[in-house]
């Protein structure tokens, strides 16, 4: 303990935004155990033509021989437009160097679990910090309380992906006037930015060992709703799709289907269905469904525009991830 002493660092980001938030966070890494965070922020950005410069500033008690892990999230979603980050400097009287901390595929992925979550808007936490009656703004969502998060710390994955957009189906998105539409979630999924079509992400950068797609609820909200035979062929074309990226690097993939607490997520059981007429297409006991129907309390459990608040949030994470590690995960070990 005396090599501790006070600690100045500031944080200079330069970035191109629409105007968001970001979980801002410093971690102390330790040599045996999860590392400990010594310091957390919000930092707010406004929409500017140009890229601006912001700093955060963090000033704690520490050993400055220690490694540290700036870790900067964003709380927002695509939609709101594209973010660049094209610069962070590190300001210290002390004798600092900022390094690029390696991934979990990086270091190797055998034996970790990396999860890779695919949804709507409940994966994006869509209105999960607001109290009802009230319209989804910036401030009302942050995505490291949502479920997908939540259920990441639970089952302590050693990496995880969120790759959400609100409104989209897997055939037809929220209030489309067709029972299908031209640009579903299927057709962001590959990209690496989703706001820009000719950015294809490398499937080879990130090889998942469980997968989680949350969707059904933007197709059936509304009318007029696909036919079973328009969703599960949706469905399974996003199915195929995942394994055949997956499955030659990951043999033993896990696929869980899920569909959540609101109205119509869980419409005629279609999700249901999809899963138990695909599960024979792909290896045994690789594809798995789970229902969050009526698990929430419309009186404690929901935030903004009928969605989940953080309350609801945090019972659908014990349930997936009570449902994955003893339903998904236990029976290959």
């Amino acid at each position: 303990m005396d090599s501790e002493q006070v600690l100045d660092i500031k944080v200079q980001l330069t970035m191109h935004d629409v105007g968001n938030l970001y979980n801002v966070y410093l971690w102390k890494e330790t040599e045996n155990g999860p590392r400990k965070l010594v310091s957390n922020q919000i930092l707010t950005t406004i929409s500017s033509p140009i890229p601006k410069q912001y700093t955060v500033r963090f000033t704690f008690l520490g050993d400055p021989e220690a490694l540290f892990v700036f870790e900067f999230e964003k709380r927002t979603e695509a939609f709101l437009g594209t973010v660049t980050l094209s610069d962070v400097q590190l300001i210290s009287t002390l004798d600092v160097q900022l390094v690029e901390q390696e991934t979990s595929q990086t270091k190797g992925s055998n034996g970790k679990l990396i999860v890779e979550f695919l949804g709507d808007s409940l994966s994006c936490a869509y209105g999960n910090l607001g109290k009802p009656p009230c319209g989804y703004s910036v401030t009302t969502q942050d995505v490291h309380q949502s479920f997908v998060v939540k259920t990441a710390q639970y089952l302590q994955a050693d990496e995880y992906h969120v790759e959400c957009y609100s409104g989209k189906g897997v055939v037809r998105n929220y209030a489309d006037p067709s029972s299908t539409s031209k640009d579903p979630y299927p057709v962001y999924y590959p990209r690496t930015v989703a706001n820009q079509n000719i950015s294809n992400w490398n499937f080879t950068d990130y090889i998942p060992s469980l997968v989680v797609i949350t969707l059904g609820g933007n197709d059936f909200s509304t009318a007029p709703r696909p036919s079973y035979e328009q969703y599960y062929g949706g469905y399974i074309n996003l199915l195929n799709f995942v394994y055949g990226k997956y499955l030659a690097k990951k043999p033993d993939l896990k696929v869980v289907l899920v569909c959540g607490p609101l109205e119509f997520d869980c419409w005629e059981n279609y999700t249901e269905r999809v899963s138990n007429q695909a599960a024979p297409q792909f290896p045994q006991n690789s594809l798995y469904f789970l229902s969050m129907h009526n698990l929430l309390n419309q009186n404690t459990d929901i935030g903004c525009a009928s969605h989940p608040n953080v309350q609801g949030d945090e019972k659908m994470a014990k349930l997936l991830s009570s449902f994955i590690q003893n339903k998904v995960l236990l029976p290959s070990h």
